[in-house]
Formats: C-alpha cells, structure tokens, sequence
C-alpha cells in the first residue's frame, strides 16, 4: 500500500497483476485507476514524490516506472 503525497489516493497490488488507486473519502472510497501491469509480477509499488509516476519493483530483479500523466510503463533496470 502506497498513499499519494498530495491526493486522498491509496495504491495497492493484487495477484491479478493490476495496481489500483482508490480514492479515500472516507463514505464511498471509489476506485480511481485500474492499471494493467502484464507480464510482470509486482512486489511492492510506491508514489514517487511528485505524485506523478509509480515505481514498480518486480519479482525479477526489475524496476519499473509507471507515468500517470500518459499511461505508459517504462523498464529501469
């Protein structure tokens, strides 16, 4: 789990290889994003400071980038 650093937005990973982001208000916490991740078997995933991007550490020694602002997954390493 992963809260945003400036939005009421909570992160989490499920098995089913998607990263979701909920809204928390507190009455209806709708689901926000559903990001399809494929092919990659997520451990853990974090808000980068700016809010904007997400680093996906991968179960291979992987790192991953997700942009919010144009919906692509980009490979660090």
């Amino acid at each position: 789990l992963s809260f945003h650093p400036t939005l009421p937005w909570l992160l989490c990973t499920s098995s089913d290889r998607r990263l979701r982001i909920f809204e928390i208000d507190g009455i209806e916490n709708r689901l926000v994003h559903s990001l399809p991740i494929q092919n990659i078997d997520v451990i853990c995933a974090r808000f980068l400071m700016d809010g904007k991007k997400i680093l996906i550490l991968a179960q291979r020694p992987s790192l991953f980038l997700w942009d919010l602002d144009k919906r692509c997954l980009e490979r660090i390493t």
